[in-house]
């Protein structure tokens, strides 16, 4: 296993920093590139994901962007490992993690599977597992 750019998928929450700690040590093991994404998929149709993307690039100060970016930062900040890109999205998550996978050239992905009743109905690792083209790395968290 070998592994040149990971790309962690993170929401923000407290589990997001266990979630870095494994990608670091894995990064660390095949010296690696590291990536931090969060996306807000809130904004999950086409119409409101072009508005949104729209309004986002023209106003630098966007309190949603501003605030994500600010806790990527923090996130960012709180690890010994180099973070190459800490990057922001909106809309469909897996769309937008294929637009990372493309353009940064990740290899793999890391992301959390939250265990309870409704995020097996509902899951997003299980959506992304569907359309990703790189190896995801799926951490189960409470």
């Amino acid at each position: 296993m070998s592994y040149t750019h990971i790309l962690v998928a993170v929401d923000l929450s407290d589990d997001s920093q266990l979630l870095v700690d494994k990608a670091v040590d894995l990064a660390k093991a095949t010296k690696a590139k590291l990536s931090l994404i969060y996306i807000d998929v809130m904004k999950d149709d086409d119409f409101t994901h072009q508005i949104v993307h729209s309004f986002v690039n023209d106003s630098a100060n966007n309190n949603i962007l501003q605030e994500s970016k600010a806790q990527l930062n923090t996130l960012k900040e709180s690890t010994s490992y180099p973070i190459e890109h800490t990057l922001v999205g909106f809309g469909g998550l897996s769309q937008e993690l294929e637009d990372a996978v493309a353009e940064y050239e990740i290899d793999l992905i890391v992301c959390g599977h939250h265990q309870g009743f409704w995020h097996n109905i509902n899951s997003s690792a299980k959506q992304v597992m569907k359309s990703i083209p790189v190896e995801l790395l799926v951490v189960p968290l409470a």
